[in-house]
């Protein structure tokens, strides 16, 4: 028998503080709307991976001359590796037909599948979610709870309902039912033994958005949003776990499309209290850029910052992975994209001395238990210029960034590979994921994995039966 379902709505329009930004009210305990949500049936499998090309929303960006913002994106898959079972499951927007298959349509469609740990073998993606808007752009996160119970968090984007989706039975994708509605933005949740969820998300508010998290117990009763940072004009953030403690590093846009400085704070008691890396209690929400979370003012610099990654060592200490530029008033030679990583120990350490060719590739890093820095990023420039993503490379440190050695994953002179992320407790068979496509054109959108030795796979784009192996893949260098 299926828990009770749940669902309750997160009212936009609730204004807690004197500065008009919604809040969770002093000791106010979260509750659920009796409504009952639809029940669940089971999912529709499909006949293969085949990434959907999301477009790109108009002036969310502003970049330099000689780099463009492509007119279609595609994201990599949100993954969690399950160490019990053996097994990583990841969630990520495909392409959906109206009968139910996937083939090259214009309709979205969020989808799960899991990777066999025991004899390497990949499960025809089922769908969660195909209630999207036409021409949206769906964006997935997972995470699993201490009973193995999948939880899909569904953005449609602003302005558009969000919903939060349960497994029927623990590890399992066979079937899903929808166990929440409400409205946030960039879903980055987090699972904390014995408390319950920790969910960090961005809160369309008036002109911006608001970096909040709201918390539950169960999944089902929700906390209202509460605001982390309230600056000028929105924010770009990236969050992490380590054991209780959730971290969140940020930048903030002065004006739409130009992030800038870096901020960090974190929480140990499940959002009670918020703390800087050196432990000073903070009051929520910031609201000005000279507090005691900047790490470092890049304002003052004319540098634009983009936050991709952070991880924590084996001691619990953060590791924030960024790029940053000068600004798009400096002409296009003087620019140099420089990945860096600040690290706590103490204080903050910042080392940057790789380079990128576009502000918005993205890639992750691990961190082993010898605290081996290994970066994993497009740092390499594609057969398609002037646009996100390139070849990867992985990148080894063993001195925590302060000197770097190389090696390269794809050589690819048809597509650019871009959006490079890590599963959740990652294993040595499946060590990163990343996309390649012609964003150009929204064509060709394929997943591609390595493992921790650096060999390349690439999933199915059509499978005849329910598993499959994924094809091993080489580049000619």
């Amino acid at each position: 028998m299926g828990i009770p379902l749940g669902r309750k709505y997160w009212p936009c329009c609730l204004f807690l503080l004197a500065a008009g930004y919604p809040a969770l009210a002093a000791g106010a305990e979260p509750t659920t709307n009796p409504a009952t949500a639809p029940a669940s049936r089971p999912s529709a499998a499909i006949d293969g991976f085949r990434l959907w090309a999301c477009p790109t929303p108009p002036a969310t960006e502003i970049l330099p001359d000689g780099e463009s913002v492509p007119p279609f994106i595609f994201r990599a898959p949100w993954a969690v590796h399950d160490t019990a079972a053996q097994k990583t499951f990841f969630v990520y927007t495909g392409i959906l037909a109206t009968d139910g298959t996937s083939e090259s349509t214009p309709r979205p469609a969020v989808m799960t599948a899991l990777f066999d740990h025991q004899n390497g073998t990949v499960t025809r993606p089922v769908i969660v979610c195909r209630d999207t808007p036409a021409g949206g752009c769906p964006e997935p996160a997972l995470v699993l709870d201490e009973q193995g119970y999948l939880y899909v968090f569904v953005s449609n984007g602003p302005g558009q309902p969000s919903h939060i989706y349960r497994s029927r039975t623990p590890r399992s994708i066979d079937a899903f039912e929808s166990i929440f509605q409400a409205d946030f933005v960039a879903p980055q949740p987090w699972y904390i033994p014995k408390h319950g969820f920790l969910l960090i998300h961005l809160q369309p508010h008036a002109d911006k958005n608001l970096v909040c998290f709201s918390t539950s117990p169960d999944g089902l009763a929700w906390s209202e949003p509460q605001p982390i940072a309230a600056l000028a004009a929105g924010h770009r953030m990236v969050s992490g776990r380590f054991n209780h403690k959730v971290g969140v590093a940020f930048s903030y846009e002065e004006q739409p499309g130009l992030p800038t400085d870096l901020f960090y704070l974190q929480t140990s008691d499940f959002g009670s209290s918020w703390q800087t890396a050196d432990g000073m209690n903070m009051t929520l929400p910031i609201t000005e850029p000279g507090n005691e979370a900047l790490l470092r003012d890049y304002k003052s610099m004319n540098r634009v910052v983009y936050p991709k990654d952070m991880n924590f060592d084996r001691a619990g200490y953060p590791a924030i992975l960024y790029v940053s530029a000068l600004g798009p008033q400096f002409k296009a030679p003087r620019k140099r994209r420089v990945w860096y990583i600040a690290r706590w120990f103490r204080d903050w350490e910042i080392t940057g001395l790789i380079t990128s060719n576009h502000n918005l590739d993205a890639g992750c890093l691990h961190i082993t238990p010898e605290i081996w820095y290994q970066l994993f990023a497009p740092t390499d420039p594609g057969p398609q210029p002037k646009t996100p993503g390139g070849d990867i490379n992985v990148w080894v440190s063993a001195d925590r960034g302060r000197s770097w050695s190389r090696a390269r994953l794809t050589a690819d002179h048809q597509f650019n590979h871009q959006d490079v992320r890590r599963p959740i407790d990652a294993s040595d068979d499946l060590y990163a994921f990343w996309v390649r496509g012609d964003a150009r054109k929204g064509t060709h959108g394929r997943i591609l994995f390595c493992d921790s030795k650096g060999q390349v796979f690439i999933l199915p784009e059509k499978m005849d039966t329910p598993v499959a192996q994924p094809e091993r893949v080489t580049f000619q260098q």
